[in-house]
């Protein structure tokens, strides 16, 4: 009840639709209840207010070069004996993959033809809801919840891709941080960094620096040799922040552009 609860919070008279995501690989025992309360979710609500868009891999035997649909049937298989039939389904893969292919799972998965899409490896992950646009999953989706049709302005979006892939100048900023081993930990800070670049028609190249390598002077300018600006982003314990320190001390004391955040600003 407590994940159905946290599915529906955000239900508002303003709001038209809440995505859920249920990360993870179908079997896994991690993803178990929740997979159980997507399924009650939708026998609570109607399939007509619900709906389950399964995201698989196609992969390509480059010795046999082929596609494999097999890994696709599978999981729909296995969400199938846990109560869930997914209503659409987006094939991801390295390379397009044909009608025939899209057919076969159709047939194999038991999903409607409208709802097999292809999700193919893309430049950058703004090029995504166009890809999925040009599929026509937006119109599926759609007409199965019963949504009012509009018609889709790119102007904005168009922009931003021109922003992404014609830079006018490129920028070096360097993350000082303890977890740069895992850099998903700072994918927010990533991600917002690179949205600033877009903003001024500039590609972002991150440098990952080593919290330890920045406690000595001597350390920090190696470290931080050549870069246009640091991040100190936030963390946890007392590890790393002595070198947070040196490399903050570095950037006052040479005129490096710097941003703090969390424990970096404090």
């Amino acid at each position: 009840n407590e994940i159905k609860s946290r599915m529906r919070a955000q239900a508002a008279d303003d709001v038209d639709v809440i995505i859920t995501e249920i990360g993870g690989t179908v079997g896994d025992i991690e993803s178990q209840p929740f997979l159980e309360a997507a399924r009650q979710v939708r026998r609570e609500l109607g399939p007509e207010n619900c709906m389950f868009v399964h995201v698989s891999l196609v992969p390509y035997i480059s010795a046999a070069h082929e596609l494999k649909t097999k890994p696709t049937q599978h999981s729909v298989m296995m969400l199938r004996q846990l109560g869930i039939t997914p209503d659409a389904l987006v094939l991801r893969s390295d390379r397009t993959l044909n009608q025939s292919i899209k057919d076969k799972i159709s047939l194999m998965c038991d999903v409607d033809p409208e709802g097999v899409v292809n999700c193919v490896d893309a430049p950058s992950i703004y090029d995504v809801p166009k890809i999925l646009f040009d599929e026509g999953l937006d119109a599926y989706v759609v007409r199965e919840l019963g949504l009012p049709f509009h018609d889709v302005d790119w102007a904005e979006w168009e922009d931003l891709l021109e922003r992404v892939h014609h830079p006018k100048h490129e920028v070096n900023v360097a993350i000082v941080g303890k977890y740069i081993d895992l850099p998903d930990a700072y994918l927010s800070v990533t991600e917002a960094i690179k949205a600033g670049g877009f903003a001024n028609y500039a590609k972002v190249n991150v440098k990952w620096v080593a919290a330890d390598l920045c406690e000595t002077w001597e350390g920090a300018k190696a470290a931080l040799n050549n870069v246009d600006g640091i991040v100190i982003p936030g963390g946890f314990g007392i590890r790393g922040i002595e070198g947070k320190i040196g490399a903050l001390k570095f950037a006052r004391e040479t005129g490096l552009p710097a941003l703090g955040l969390c424990l970096g600003l404090q």
